[in-house]
């Protein structure tokens, strides 16, 4: 894919908006999947928890993707605020 200069100097031949859509395309490897990623970069707040996730140390996001494949796909998570600097996660109707 297409990397930016991380340097401030000028590209000489910057790549055009369809070379760079090609681009990801490639690695992302299929055109639903990238229509995926664009409609859910488009949610409101989505990319900011994304950011978020992505900053985490590995073994916390381990935890939360094993928290979030336990639960039942039909089942409601519910989010508690217990004090300024804890949620509590839980699966269920209660």
């Amino acid at each position: 894919m297409f990397q930016p200069s991380l340097e401030n100097t000028p590209i000489e031949f910057p790549p055009g908006a369809s070379e760079i859509v090609i681009s990801i395309l490639d690695e992302v490897g299929d055109l639903a999947k990238l229509m995926e990623l664009f409609y859910l970069s488009r949610e409101p707040g989505l990319l900011d928890i994304l950011r978020w996730l992505a900053v985490l140390p590995d073994e916390v996001r381990q935890q939360l993707t094993q928290f979030a494949l336990a639960g039942p796909p039909t089942c409601a998570l519910r989010v508690e605020r217990v004090h300024a600097s804890t949620l509590v996660l839980k699966w269920g109707p209660d």
